[in-house]
Protein backbone atom coordinates (compact mmCIF):
# COMPACT_ATOMS: atom_id res chain seq x y z
CA UNK A 1 0.00 0.00 0.00
CA UNK A 2 2.55 2.46 0.92
CA UNK A 3 4.41 1.73 -2.51
CA UNK A 4 1.53 2.45 -4.44
CA UNK A 5 1.60 5.88 -2.94
CA UNK A 6 4.84 6.16 -3.28
CA UNK A 7 4.23 5.55 -7.18
CA UNK A 8 1.45 7.54 -7.48
CA UNK A 9 3.14 10.79 -5.76
CA UNK A 10 6.52 9.77 -8.28
CA UNK A 11 4.28 9.35 -10.97
CA UNK A 12 2.35 13.17 -10.35
CA UNK A 13 5.70 14.19 -9.41
CA UNK A 14 6.68 13.35 -13.07
CA UNK A 15 3.82 14.45 -15.09
CA UNK A 16 4.37 18.11 -13.43
CA UNK A 17 8.20 18.15 -14.67
CA UNK A 18 6.78 16.97 -18.10
CA UNK A 19 4.96 19.48 -18.52
CA UNK A 20 7.02 22.25 -17.23
CA UNK A 21 9.85 20.71 -19.67
CA UNK A 22 7.51 20.26 -22.73
CA UNK A 23 6.28 24.48 -22.15
CA UNK A 24 10.05 25.47 -21.79
CA UNK A 25 11.07 23.90 -25.31
CA UNK A 26 8.04 24.92 -26.77
CA UNK A 27 9.00 28.42 -25.18
CA UNK A 28 12.45 28.12 -26.62
CA UNK A 29 11.47 27.13 -30.00
CA UNK A 30 9.08 29.59 -30.40
CA UNK A 31 11.65 32.23 -29.79
CA UNK A 32 14.17 30.45 -31.90
CA UNK A 33 11.78 30.84 -34.98
CA UNK A 34 11.00 34.12 -34.32
CA UNK A 35 14.82 34.98 -34.23
CA UNK A 36 15.87 32.83 -37.61
CA UNK A 37 12.73 35.13 -39.31
CA UNK A 38 14.36 38.62 -38.26
CA UNK A 39 17.56 36.99 -39.47
CA UNK A 40 16.61 36.01 -42.68
CA UNK A 41 15.08 39.26 -43.11
CA UNK A 42 17.75 41.07 -42.16
CA UNK A 43 19.62 43.08 -44.96
CA UNK A 44 23.47 41.35 -44.88
CA UNK A 45 25.44 40.94 -47.70
CA UNK A 46 26.88 37.70 -46.80
CA UNK A 47 25.56 34.15 -45.44
CA UNK A 48 27.96 34.16 -42.48
CA UNK A 49 25.15 36.02 -40.37
CA UNK A 50 22.48 33.12 -41.06
CA UNK A 51 24.96 30.31 -40.60
CA UNK A 52 26.05 31.72 -37.29
CA UNK A 53 22.30 31.96 -36.44
CA UNK A 54 21.55 28.36 -37.53
CA UNK A 55 24.58 27.30 -35.50
CA UNK A 56 23.70 28.52 -32.40
CA UNK A 57 19.86 26.97 -32.55
CA UNK A 58 21.45 23.65 -33.76
CA UNK A 59 23.63 23.73 -30.26
CA UNK A 60 20.84 24.68 -28.04
CA UNK A 61 18.34 22.24 -29.47
CA UNK A 62 21.35 19.90 -29.19
CA UNK A 63 22.08 20.63 -25.66
CA UNK A 64 18.14 20.52 -24.83
CA UNK A 65 18.04 17.01 -26.45
CA UNK A 66 20.49 16.13 -24.39
CA UNK A 67 19.46 17.04 -20.67
CA UNK A 68 15.83 15.50 -21.76
CA UNK A 69 18.10 12.70 -22.41
CA UNK A 70 19.71 12.65 -19.48
CA UNK A 71 16.51 13.10 -17.39
CA UNK A 72 15.28 10.13 -19.08
CA UNK A 73 18.49 8.09 -18.35
CA UNK A 74 18.24 8.73 -15.03
CA UNK A 75 14.54 8.13 -14.79
CA UNK A 76 14.75 4.62 -16.28
CA UNK A 77 17.66 3.72 -14.20
CA UNK A 78 15.24 4.06 -11.23
CA UNK A 79 12.66 1.43 -13.12
CA UNK A 80 15.52 -1.12 -14.23
CA UNK A 81 16.14 -0.87 -10.11
CA UNK A 82 12.46 -1.73 -9.07
CA UNK A 83 12.38 -4.17 -11.99
CA UNK A 84 15.20 -6.08 -10.45
CA UNK A 85 13.96 -5.76 -6.85
CA UNK A 86 10.73 -7.21 -8.77
CA UNK A 87 11.84 -10.18 -10.83
CA UNK A 88 9.78 -8.61 -13.86
CA UNK A 89 11.70 -9.46 -16.97
CA UNK A 90 9.30 -7.35 -18.90
CA UNK A 91 9.47 -3.90 -16.85
CA UNK A 92 13.90 -4.45 -17.21
CA UNK A 93 13.44 -5.37 -21.24
CA UNK A 94 11.27 -1.55 -21.14
CA UNK A 95 13.75 -0.02 -18.83
CA UNK A 96 16.77 -1.11 -20.29
CA UNK A 97 15.46 0.38 -23.99
CA UNK A 98 15.10 3.37 -22.21
CA UNK A 99 18.22 3.47 -20.58
CA UNK A 100 20.04 2.74 -24.23
CA UNK A 101 17.67 5.71 -26.27
CA UNK A 102 17.95 8.20 -22.86
CA UNK A 103 22.24 7.80 -23.54
CA UNK A 104 21.68 8.17 -27.44
CA UNK A 105 19.91 11.61 -26.71
CA UNK A 106 22.29 12.10 -24.41
CA UNK A 107 25.83 11.63 -26.76
CA UNK A 108 23.59 13.14 -30.10
CA UNK A 109 25.84 15.79 -30.71
CA UNK A 110 28.79 13.64 -30.49
CA UNK A 111 26.89 10.73 -32.71
CA UNK A 112 26.48 13.70 -35.39
CA UNK A 113 29.44 15.36 -35.09
CA UNK A 114 30.92 11.48 -35.96
CA UNK A 115 28.40 11.70 -38.94
CA UNK A 116 30.03 14.83 -40.03
CA UNK A 117 26.61 16.65 -40.10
Amino acid sequence: MLMQKNKLRCQKRAAKWKDKILFGISAVSLFLSQGSIALADSNSSGTSDVLNGLKNAKSLYLGIIAIIGAIQTARHVMDFSDAMHNHDGAAMKSSGLGIAGGLIMVFISTILAFLGV
